[in-house]
C-alpha cells in the first residue's frame, strides 16, 4: 500500500478512536476532579508543574507526626503561588487539618496508577478488571535496589506474587481472548521484571560477571514460570543496561529447558537511535530459535536522564532529542514487526492516538499479526474500551506496592500525564482538533528541525506515557538545566569523556591493555636528568597492592647530589625559558594531552595494579589529566591577552604575566597521573622549569608522565625527574634556595612542615617560595529529614568506598538527622556488605585495597584501639593483598578521632544529630575544610546549608568526590589547602609574576588617542 493510502487508513482509525473514547475519557477526568484540576493548572506553567512534582516527591518521605514540617515545605516551594483550590488556606487556621487533606488528595491520586499496597489488595481490582475483558501484566513497585538484601526481598516478592496470582486466578472466569491465541494458549499470569531489582550490583565493566547474576536470578523465575504456565516480562531499563539484558534474554531463552517455551518477552524502547537495529536482531533471534517471543513496543521513560547523563559524561546522546523523531521511529519499528510477524507477537504500549491508529492500520494490512494493546492502569479506560470492543486485547500494566515506595512512580505518571504531547490532556484540556493529533510525525519534525527547539522546549514534548519502566522516576538532577540547547554549539573547552564500559570494544580493550602493562613487570624506574635516563646506588620495591607477591616496579631513588644537579641546570634554564615563546609551550602541552589520549589505556591499566584503583578509577585519573592539559593551555592563551587595569586619557596601565623560577612538583600517589600532570604542567606552561618528586607508591606512572614531557617537545633542561623518598629529595627540594616555587599535594602533616620549611629565608635566596599546598580533609555528608534515601545512600556509597577511600575528598563522615537515622541504617549497612570486596583486576570490583603496608597496618592498629561502637565489618577471604574491607562506626563523641582525624581508608562514622543547625555545626567543628555534601529536599535547608558550611566544595544532593577540572574547581580552607583551586580560572596565577606596565602617552601636552577619537 502506498504511504498516501496508508495515511488515509490511519486517519480514519484515528478519527474512529477519538470520537468512540472521547466519553470515555471525558467521565474518567470528572471522576478524578483533583487529578483533572490539577493537570489543568499545571500544564502551562513549567515551573509550578516542577515545584508540585517535587514536592508530592518529598511528601514521601516525611512522616505522619511531621504535620509541621509538611506545612513548611509547601509554604517554601509555593509561596508565590495561589493554591486555593487544594485547600492551602487551611495551613493558617488548621496545619494538622491542611496536611491531612493534602495528603488524602496525594493518595487518591496514587490510588489512580497502583493497584494496591500488596497482591491481595490488589486481587479484587484485577479481578474486577478480568471481569470486564482487561488482562494485565503486573509490575512490583520498589524501592531503589541498594543492597542484595532489597534485591533479594524483590526476587522474593516475584515468587510469591506468582503463586498467589496463578493460585488465585484458578476460579476466575474463562476468558478466550485473553487466554488464547493462533500459536497457542496464553497464560494468565502475566508479570513483568526489572533485572535492577534482583540482582544489586550490576556493573557494565564487569559484563560477565553481571550477565551471569543477573542470569543466575532470572533462571528461577523462568523455570517456575514454565512450570506453572506464566508469561514474563523482561523490562528494559537505563540504556547503559541495555545491551547487557538483551544478551541475557537471548542466552537464557536458548537454553534447554526455555529453548521451546514461548512464553517470554521483552522490551524495545524506540526513543533510542539505535532500537531498529536492536529490533532487527531481536526478529531473527526468534526465527533461529523456533519459538515465537512477545516484543513490547513502547517508546521511553528515561528521556531526561539519558540526554542529561550523556551530555554531563561528553557521550553520545542514545535518545532522538526531537518526539517526533521518535514517533517516526515508533511506527518504523511497528511496521517491520507486523512485517516480520510470524514468529513474533506484538504488544503495542502507547497512549498516543497517531501510534495506535497507524498499529490498526497496519494489522488491517497483515491481519494475520497476533498484536495487543498495553495500556497503563489508570490511563486512558476510555482509549481501552473502544480497542476491547473493536476485538482487540487489552492488557493493563498494573502496578503493587505501597504509596510512599511508590512516590517515584506516581510523580513519572504525573509528568507525563502533564506532557503537552499527552493524549488525555491533548484531546481534552486542550481541545486539539482530530487533524493536529493524527498529523504524520513526520511533517511535526520538519517543523522541529527548522525551530531548533532548546532542551526547555523539549521537555514539554516528552515521550508520552509508555511501558519501558513507569516505576523509575527521572532523577531530581533530570530537570531542565537553563539556558541549555541540545544543538547549540560545542564549548571551547571540554572534559575527556570516561570510558563507556557499556560498550564491547571498551571493554575488550581495556583488557588487553591490563594483559599487556602485566607482561611488562617488573619495570625500572631511572632517573630522568637533562634528557638521559639515570640510575643511582639505591633502589624501592613496589609491590602489587592487589597481589603482593608481585613486584611492580624498581625504582632508583635519587640522591642529594642528583637533586643539586637537577636544581642547577634548571634553574639555569629558567632564564631561556621563561622568555620562549608562549605559543611554543601551549603547543607542546596540547600535544601532551593528545599522547595522553593515545596510551589513555596502557596508563589507566598500570594503576589497576600500581596504585589498585578499578577499572573506572584509574581510567577516570587518565581523563582528568588530559583536561588539565587541554583546560590549562585554553586558561594561558586567555592570561596573554592584553588586560588594561584602567581607561585613564593620557596614560597606558596593563597586566603582563612572568614566571616566577624553578617549581619542586611533590605529588601524591592517590592520583598518580591526574594531580601529578595539573601539578607539572601549569608552572611549565607558564614558563618556570620543574623538579618533579613522584610518589614513591607510583613512580612507575610518574615515569610514563616523564617520557611523555620529551615526547611531547618540551625541552630536556625544563624538568627533571626525580623519584625518591619524600622526606629526602622532597625536603632538599623545598629548602633549597633557587627553588622559587613548592606545588604539594598530600597529607597535612606534610604540607604543615613544607609551609614551615619555606618560610624560612635561606643564604643566597633570591625569592620568598610560593606554596601551593593542598592537604587533607574530614568530608562530611549530611542526610538531612527530608532526604531521598535512594540517592543519599548511592551518594555515600559512592563517597565513602571509592578507591577505598583514599581520596582527599572522600567522605569519612555521616552526619544523619535524627528523624531519617533508623531508615538510614536499616538500608545503608545492607548495602554495604553488599560491596564487592577484592582485586581491582576483576571489573565486578566496587573495594580494592589500599595503597602500601604501611596504610594497611596503620588501619589495623587504628581498628584495634577502636573496638566499640563498630556498626559493621566486612570480610575479606584473601591473602597476600592490602585489602582492607569496609568498617562502619556508629560514633557518639563529637571529639573522636574517627570525628576528627582524617584516615584515608574504607573507614565511615556516622553521627546522629537533632536537627539541620546541629548537623551544620559537626561539618564546621573539623579543622579540615575541603569538601561536604547534603542530601535534601527542603528549599531553606538547602540554601542554609549552601550559606554556612566552611568548605571550598559543597555538593548538594550528589556525591561530594569526581570534581571535574573546570566544571568543579577543586581546593579546600582551614587546614585544607593553601593556594587557588586546581581546574580552575585563578590556578596558573600562582606560577606567575603579575607586572603592571604603565606608560605616559602624552608628549609635551599631546595626546594622540585624542585625534584618533575625533575628540579634537
Amino acid at each position: 500500500m502506498k504511504d498516501q493510502n496508508l495515511e488515509k487508513l490511519v486517519f480514519e482509525k484515528g478519527l474512529e478512536l477519538l470520537n468512540r473514547s472521547q466519553k470515555g475519557d471525558s467521565v474518567f477526568l470528572e471522576k478524578n476532579w483533583w487529578y483533572k484540576k490539577m493537570l489543568s493548572w499545571t500544564m502551562n506553567n513549567h515551573d509550578l508543574k516542577t515545584r508540585l512534582f517535587h514536592f508530592i516527591d518529598v511528601l514521601s518521605s516525611l512522616s505522619e507526626s511531621e504535620d509541621k514540617k509538611v506545612l513548611s515545605i509547601f509554604n517554601e516551594y509555593f509561596k508565590d503561588q495561589e493554591l486555593g483550590f487544594i485547600g492551602a488556606g487551611l495551613g493558617k487556621l488548621s496545619p494538622g487539618l491542611f496536611v491531612k487533606n493534602i495528603k488524602k488528595q496525594v493518595q487518591q491520586v496514587a490510588r489512580i496508577f497502583i493497584t494496591g499496597a500488596n497482591v491481595e489488595e490488589a486481587l479484587p481490582v484485577l479481578q474486577k478488571n478480568w471481569n470486564n475483558k482487561l488482562a494485565f501484566s503486573i509490575d512490583i513497585l520498589n524501592e531503589a535496589t541498594l543492597s542484595e538484601k532489597e534485591a533479594q526481598n524483590c526476587f522474593k516478592q516475584y515468587m510469591e506474587l506468582m503463586d498467589t496470582l496463578n493460585q488465585n486466578m484458578k476460579n476466575w472466569p474463562k476468558n478466550e481472548r485473553l487466554q488464547s491465541d493462533i500459536f497457542n494458549s496464553l497464560p494468565s499470569v502475566n508479570i513483568s521484571v526489572k533485572a535492577t531489582s534482583i540482582f544489586s550490583q550490576i556493573k557494565v565493566e564487569a559484563w560477565e560477571y553481571s550477565k551471569e547474576e543477573i542470569k543466575k536470578r532470572l533462571r528461577l523465575l523462568y523455570r517456575k514460570a514454565v512450570q506453572e504456565f506464566i508469561f514474563i516480562n523482561l523490562d528494559m531499563e537505563q540504556y547503559e543496561y541495555k545491551d547487557l539484558l538483551l544478551e541475557v534474554f537471548k542466552e537464557l531463552l536458548l537454553e534447554k529447558e526455555f529453548k521451546d517455551y514461548p512464553h517470554f518477552g521483552i522490551v524495545i524502547q524506540t526513543y533510542l537511535k539505535d532500537s531498529f537495529e536492536d529490533l532487527q536482531d531481536l526478529v531473527h533471534f526468534s526465527e533461529q530459535r523456533g519459538k515465537p517471543i512477545t516484543i513490547r513496543l513502547v517508546k521511553g521513560a528515561y528521556w531526561d536522564s539519558e540526554v542529561l547523563l550523556a551530555k554531563q559524561k561528553n557521550w553520545p546522546v542514545p535518545v532522538y532529542t526531537y518526539k517526533a523523531e521518535t514517533d517516526v521511529n515508533f511506527e518504523k519499528c511497528a511496521k517491520y514487526l507486523f512485517e516480520n510477524s510470524l514468529n513474533i507477537k506484538i504488544a503495542i504500549g502507547s497512549h498516543n492516538i497517531r501510534s495506535i491508529a497507524y498499529c490498526l492500520a497496519l494489522h488491517k494490512l497483515y491481519p494475520k499479526a497476533q498484536m495487543e494493546f498495553q495500556i497503563l492502569y489508570g490511563m486512558g479506560e476510555g482509549l481501552a474500551q473502544v480497542l476491547l470492543e473493536k476485538g482487540y486485547c487489552v492488557r493493563l500494566y498494573s502496578t503493587i506496592g505501597e504509596l510512599i515506595p511508590g512516590m517515584s512512580y506516581l510523580v513519572r505518571r504525573l509528568l507525563e500525564n502533564s506532557a503537552n504531547q499527552s493524549f488525555v490532556l491533548s484531546s481534552f484540556l486542550k481541545n486539539k482538533k482530530p487533524e493536529e493529533l493524527l498529523v504524520n510525525p513526520r511533517k511535526f519534525l520538519n517543523s522541529m528541525v527548522s525551530n531548533k527547539p532548546s532542551l526547555r522546549d523539549l521537555q514539554v514534548n516528552l515521550p508520552e506515557p509508555l511501558l519501558a519502566d513507569p516505576s523509575r522516576s527521572p532523577s531530581r538532577a533530570g530537570g531542565n538545566p537553563e539556558n541549555d540547547d541540545l544543538h547549540r554549539k560545542k564549548e571551547i573547552f571540554q572534559n575527556h569523556p570516561f570510558l563507556d564500559f557499556s560498550q564491547k570494544e571498551n571493554r575488550d580493550n581495556f583488557k588487553v591493555a591490563l594483559e599487556k602493562v602485566k607482561k611488562q613487570f617488573p619495570v625500572e624506574v631511572p632517573l630522568i636528568l637533562q634528557g638521559k635516563k639515570v640510575t643511582s646506588s639505591q633502589t624501592l620495591k613496589r609491590k602489587n597492592p592487589n597481589q603482593t607477591d608481585q613486584i611492580i616496579s624498581h625504582s632508583f631513588l635519587a640522591t642529594r647530589d642528583q637533586v643539586e644537579q637537577a636544581v642547577s641546570y634548571t634553574s639555569v634554564f629558567f632564564e631561556q625559558w621563561k622568555h620562549s615563546s608562549p605559543q611554543k609551550r601551549i603547543d607542546g602541552t596540547k600535544k601532551l594531552a593528545h599522547l595522553l589520549q593515545e596510551k589513555e589505556l596502557e596508563l589507566a591499566a598500570l594503576q589497576v595494579f600500581e596504585v589498585g584503583k578499578t577499572w573506572k578509577e584509574a581510567q577516570a585519573d587518565v581523563a582528568e589529566a588530559i583536561d588539565f592539559c587541554n583546560y590549562y593551555a585554553l586558561s594561558y592563551e586567555k592570561l596573554l591577552q592584553k588586560k588594561k587595569t584602567s581607561e585613564t586619557a593620557g596614560e597606558e596601565s596593563f597586566y603582563h604575566y612572568e614566571a616566577i623560577g624553578p617549581a619542586a612538583v611533590i605529588c601524591p600517589w592517590n592520583f598518580p597521573l591526574a594531580i601529578l600532570t595539573g601539578m607539572s604542567i601549569a608552572p611549565l606552561l607558564c614558563g618556570n622549569t620543574i623538579l618533579i618528586k613522584p610518589a614513591e607508591q607510583s613512580s612507575l606512572t610518574g615515569l610514563k608522565f616523564a617520557e611523555l614531557l620529551l615526547e611531547s617537545g618540551f625541552p630536556k633542561e625544563s624538568f627533571a625527574f626525580l623519584p625518591g623518598r619524600g622526606e629526602e629529595v622532597g625536603d632538599y627540594l623545598v629548602s633549597h634556595p633557587k627553588v622559587s616555587i613548592i606545588s604539594f599535594t598530600g597529607s597535612f602533616e606534610v604540607g604543615v612542615q613544607i609551609i614551615q620549611k619555606a618560610s624560612q629565608i635561606s643564604k643566597n635566596q633570591k625569592d620568598i617560595k610560593k606554596c601551593i599546598v593542598e592537604m587533607g580533609g574530614k568530608n562530611t555528608i549530611v542526610v538531612d529529614s527530608s532526604a531521598d534515601l535512594d540517592e543519599a545512600i548511592h551518594g555515600v556509597l559512592d563517597s565513602v568506598f571509592g578507591f577505598q577511600g583514599q581520596k582527599c575528598s572522600a567522605c569519612s563522615r555521616v552526619v544523619v538527622v535524627e528523624d531519617v537515622y533508623k531508615s538510614f541504617i536499616k538500608r545503608f549497612i545492607p548495602a554495604v556488605d553488599s560491596l564487592i570486596v577484592g582485586n581491582t583486576e576483576k571489573p565486578e570490583t566496587i573495594l580494592g585495597p589500599l595503597v602500601d603496608e604501611i596504610a594497611f597496618e596503620r588501619i589495623r592498629s587504628f581498628k584495634e584501639r577502636e573496638k566499640n561502637n563498630k556498626l559493621y565489618e566486612g570480610k575479606y577471604k584473601g591473602s597476600a593483598s592490602w585489602i582492607q574491607p569496609p568498617v562502619v562506626y556508629l560514633v557518639k563523641d563529637e571529639n573522636a578521632d574517627l570525628m576528627q582525624k582524617e584516615l584515608f581508608a574504607p573507614i565511615l562514622a556516622v553521627f546522629k544529630v537533632k536537627n539541620l543547625d546541629e548537623a551544620i555545626r559537626q561539618v564546621n567543628k573539623t579543622s579540615f575544610g575541603l569538601t561536604a555534601g547534603f542530601y535534601s529536599r527542603q528549599p531553606s535547608h538547602v540554601e542554609k546549608f549552601k550559606s554556612l558550611v566552611e568548605v571550598g566544595n559543597v555538593y548538594i544532593n550528589r556525591n561530594c568526590t569526581g570534581a571535574l577540572v573546570e566544571r568543579h574547581p577543586f581546593g579546600g580552607r582551614k587546614m585544607s589547602g593553601l593556594g587557588s583551586k586546581t581546574g580552575g580560572p585563578e590556578y596558573l596565577k600562582q606560577f606567575l609574576h603579575t607586572k603592571i606596565l604603565t606608560e605616559n602617552k602624552m608628549r609635551r601636552g599631546f595626546s594622540p588617542e585624542l585625534f584618533e577619537d575625533n575628540i579634537l
